[in-house]
């Protein structure tokens, strides 16, 4: 299954307003009942609970065939509002990959979660620390080195009976990501946030 993650800026009083369908996280973490392929079981979650009637997705761009490199098609899907702002649209990078950034300047993730999306799709909307972006810009080369030697480690690259499952980070390929943030950071003015938009 495809995930698809776009990264853009947009003060918050914006990304309410673009999204008005989809909802904060819960104050406290909540019981639920869920039903998985492995039967029932309770999970404690923040995701706030949807009515089903509500529209599942803002409005996205009008391009219904899409001819041309997979960047078009990338973004020629993006809702309005995140097609409309400084934005960055790629593919696989989840908190999985970016966590690791936050784990380097103080030990915590590196976003939290802004908004949840209503089913069925799932997606959300995550943001930033501005304690890592700042860290970021002031050194890339360094966090890059340390990032990829991270994502190299075998709790990423290996599953958990030892099979290799991904190739090591190059301190390149790290790099290429940070400079995409950076220059989304550049653009942003003091009010606005850099946020991660998830869909799969």
């Amino acid at each position: 299954m495809a995930v698809y993650t776009t990264f853009f800026v947009m003060s918050a009083t914006a990304l309410t307003s673009a999204f008005p369908d989809w909802k904060p996280p819960l104050p406290e973490p909540e019981s639920r009942v869920v039903t998985t392929l492995f039967g029932t079981q309770t999970v404690h979650t923040r995701a706030p609970l949807f009515d089903p009637s509500k529209t599942p997705f803002p409005a996205t761009g009008t391009a219904k065939v899409i001819v041309g490199s997979y960047s078009d098609y990338l973004e020629a899907r993006l809702p309005d509002a995140v097609a409309n702002a400084p934005h960055w649209a790629t593919k696989g990078l989840t908190s999985v990959e970016l966590d690791p950034l936050g784990a380097i300047v103080d030990a915590r993730p590196s976003m939290q979660v802004a908004l949840f999306g209503p089913p069925p799709q799932s997606c959300v909307i995550y943001e930033f620390r501005k304690e890592v972006l700042s860290a970021i810009l002031a050194s890339p080369d360094e966090f890059a080195r340390r990032w990829a030697a991270e994502m190299s480690t075998t709790v990423h690259t290996h599953s958990q009976t030892g099979v290799r499952v991904s190739p090591d980070w190059a301190i390149e390929d790290a790099l290429r990501i940070i400079e995409h943030l950076r220059a989304l950071m550049e653009e942003s003015a003091d009010s606005a946030s850099l946020y991660l938009l998830i869909e799969s």
